[in-house]
């Protein structure tokens, strides 16, 4: 079953049991929802509630899948572009490329080899694949990464000097 729908299923079904257990209505024969017309109010109240809890849950699901914004800021530079047009050459380093971003955008900072390198003298931090790949990026606002940068394993060293030329700053860190 997907995550999602269990979620939905188990939040609904620990609201029934609630409304069940607190119901005035609720007697030995397990009648929750009455029929009789004073029972109506309590059973839409019902309904109610546990729509609103569907919906509240559907946005919470959809929101952990992608926690963060990317942009992409490769070309701002055309060293960087170069550098990054080089090691997109091959179809598996794209692959890579993409795999890092999406992590990424789940805000997962370790992804690839584990714990991301960082640029000294910047605020540019770099995700690393086992192909090699090497994904640069920055924070940028509460939610948004900036991807500056893309390198394979040979030219690493020569985008890292890059990368402090265009984006050296005071930063403390």
């Amino acid at each position: 079953m997907d995550h999602k729908y269990f979620l939905h299923f188990s939040f609904l079904a620990v609201l029934l049991g609630v409304f069940s257990i607190l119901s005035p209505e609720a007697n030995t024969s397990g009648q929750v929802i009455s029929t009789s017309p004073s029972g109506t109010f309590s059973g839409l109240a019902l309904l109610g509630l546990v729509a609103f809890t569907l919906i509240l849950v559907n946005q919470y699901t959809v929101r952990v899948g992608e926690a963060y914004r990317l942009t992409n800021a490769v070309s701002r530079f055309p060293d960087l572009k170069r550098y990054a047009r080089k090691a997109g050459q091959s179809e598996e380093m794209n692959r890579q490329f993409s795999h890092l971003a999406r992590e990424l955008k789940k805000g997962n900072t370790e992804a690839g080899l584990g714990k991301p390198g960082h640029v000294k003298g910047t605020d540019v931090f770099y995700l690393r694949a086992d192909n090699g790949a090497r994904l640069f990026y920055h924070m940028v606002g509460e939610s948004t990464f900036e991807i500056v940068a893309e390198a394979d394993k040979p030219s690493e060293d020569a985008v890292i000097n890059s990368v402090r030329k265009h984006y050296t700053r005071e930063w403390v860190g």
